[in-house]
């Protein structure tokens, strides 16, 4: 079958891949295509950004989460019945997993291993024909890959894209599929963990839907259709992501500007073993959805919203009392932190938070981890039997400082450094920096759900 798909790629971060990503999938849906994005490697707000436009859930590729064939079957069940799949890349095209051989766990393993045409945006501020050899190391070091074009980003017009095109005929082959200009009115700020999420942002959409004529006028969007649609027939499987059953237990997921980073596929998977996704605002609401048998607490930004949380005390108070009581819970990162005692934010200033764990967390200058790791059981009860492996990342600027004993579930098990206790044990469940990957042991979710399902509100 034929299955429309591409690649944004680059050779390296702040190229333009996010930007080209959503321009192509704005100008997409405004022709009526069913666009079904997808984000490479592990990436919480670039997705926000695509799903908003796509209509759809964004889900990551990454060929370290998932093997060759469970990544093919996961790209065909979300991709399956879509007009136009469109992969943006992560750093560069062959920047992989620390400590790996040179592009394995890549943007372009990801592209081998599904078949998508490479669409290579290269940065042409202050650039001439020398641009081009970028674009011929890309090439060279991938043979086996199948390259559609290039697109100049941040370049100063038409003529200098008239001076490297032809460049980059005679040194790859590869055809010129146009340029956009520097457009200030598309630059998203960006905090600590990256890009600001579109939840903060006002009128970022009516801003990008804005500068699509002037896209339209300077990128050839019909070559670029048709290398996605040139694509090698998809011989794997599309099935399409299968309906959810019958709800079998209400889970309350945290849900606004605080808290945001979630997978799709996890919070897919776990509807497909019976949860109802209840969400709420832990800065608004005054209370847990009513009947939750089940608390999932994702990562965010809690930090920069720390006078607005420690306001909501009804909720704070609601949430550590339902907690002792056992209610089942999976937290990660800035829900450890809203779960903790106390939190300290960029500016020194001290919040209360819910108390349910004997901890502080403070934010921090640097980055205090970031990479992937694999979360190793140590005993049943904190969703991972002993020895049991979870994969997921680590990427957090702040630090955590119990004020008690606290016992630790799991292992992190990450290259290149010890093995260390990871996951603190609440009554119900488990508090991490960790982001899981669910699909990478769909059986810690039905441990998960087992848990919510047996446990009953009072």
């Amino acid at each position: 079958m034929r299955l429309p798909r591409l690649l944004v790629a680059a050779p390296g971060s702040s190229s333009g891949k996010t930007t080209l990503s959503l321009l192509l999938t704005a100008w997409a849906r405004r022709q009526g295509l069913d666009v079904r994005a997808f984000k490479a490697g592990p990436d919480f707000i670039d997705p926000q950004y695509l799903t908003a436009l796509s209509g759809g859930a964004t889900p990551s590729l990454d060929p370290w989460f998932l093997a060759p064939a469970a990544l093919r079957r996961h790209f065909g069940a979300w991709a399956g019945g879509g007009d136009l799949a469109l992969v943006e890349g992560v750093m560069g095209l062959y920047d992989g997993k620390r400590d790996a051989p040179f592009g394995r766990y890549s943007s372009a393993e990801v592209a081998q291993t599904l078949g998508l045409p490479v669409l290579i945006v290269l940065n042409a501020r202050k650039a001439g024909p020398t641009l081009a050899t970028q674009a011929l190391g890309l090439v060279k070091a991938g043979p086996s890959l199948r390259f559609a074009g290039v697109v100049l980003n941040q370049c100063q017009g038409a003529k200098t894209a008239a001076l490297i095109g032809p460049a980059l005929r005679r040194l790859t082959g590869l055809p010129l599929l146009g340029w956009l200009p520097p457009i200030p009115a598309l630059a998203l700020p960006e905090r600590h963990l990256g890009l600001t999420a579109p939840s903060e942002l006002a009128a970022w959409q009516e801003r990008l839907e804005g500068a699509l004529p002037l896209a339209q006028r300077s990128l050839d969007l019909a070559g670029i259709l048709k290398a996605a649609r040139q694509a090698m027939p998809w011989d794997g499987p599309a099935v399409g992501v299968r309906a959810a059953p019958a709800p079998a237990f209400k889970l309350a997921v945290a849900l606004d500007e605080a808290f945001h980073f979630y997978y799709p596929e996890n919070l897919a998977l776990l509807q497909g073993l019976g949860a109802e996704l209840a969400f709420f605002s832990p800065l608004r609401d005054g209370a847990l959805p009513a009947g939750s048998q089940g608390l999932l607490v994702g990562g965010g930004f809690p930090e920069s919203f720390g006078a607005a949380l420690a306001a909501n005390r009804g909720l704070r108070a609601g949430v550590k009392a339902a907690l002792a009581r056992g209610l089942p819970v999976w937290a990660e990162c800035g829900g450890l932190m809203w779960l903790g005692r106390r939190l300290r934010d960029q500016a020194g200033k001290m919040h209360a938070m819910v108390g349910a764990l004997a901890l502080d967390s403070a934010m921090t200058p640097q980055l205090q981890r970031f990479g992937y790791a694999q979360a190793r059981g140590r005993r049943d009860g904190a969703w991972l039997g002993k020895g049991q492996r979870l994969k997921g990342h680590e990427f957090h600027h702040s630090v955590a400082q119990p004020l008690g004993p606290l016992a630790p579930g799991w292992d992190l098990l990450q290259s290149g450094r010890p093995d260390r206790p990871e996951g603190w044990r609440l009554p119900g469940g488990i508090a991490t920096y960790f982001h899981a990957y669910l699909p990478s042991n769909p059986g810690a979710a039905r441990a998960f759900a087992r848990a919510c399902h047996a446990w009953s509100p009072r």
